[in-house]
């Protein structure tokens, strides 16, 4: 069996469900990072891993965007300011320079009942968005 050459990380806000749609965040949006695995080894990781040994101490933890947002688990770190900026800006900067592509999908779930008699599940038209060419 061949592997890939590529490698993808995923992470979702909001919720995909279709039965009853939350007005105040009606949106559903899939975020996909893809690297190259020969690019990722050789920069991208260590440099992920150099921002988690700078903040955390360790490279075990976990970067959920729900976690970060609520200063959650290991990110409670994030409640002093100054911390929360560095990282902030390690983060950032990570992303301004990484040899990855970051695709993102969103669906108005809303606009989505709306427009089809049978729509389709958000997750999985965002999840085809970001894995089709």
């Amino acid at each position: 069996m061949a592997f890939s050459n590529y490698i993808a990380y995923f992470d979702e806000s909001g919720d995909h469900g279709l039965a009853k749609i939350d007005g105040d965040f009606p949106v559903f949006v899939l975020c996909s990072c893809l690297f190259k695995i020969d690019r990722y080894l050789e920069a991208d990781l260590p440099r992920f891993s150099a921002i988690k040994f700078r903040h955390f101490g360790h490279d075990a933890v976990v970067f959920h965007s729900r976690d970060i947002r609520k200063r959650i688990g290991p990110f409670q770190i994030l409640s002093d300011a100054d911390k929360r900026q560095r990282f902030m800006q390690d983060t950032s900067d990570f992303f301004a320079h990484t040899t990855g592509v970051v695709i993102a999908a969103g669906i108005h779930k809303g606009r989505h009942v709306q427009q089809y008699a049978y729509p389709d599940n958000p997750y999985d038209i965002a999840l085809l968005f970001c894995l089709v060419d």
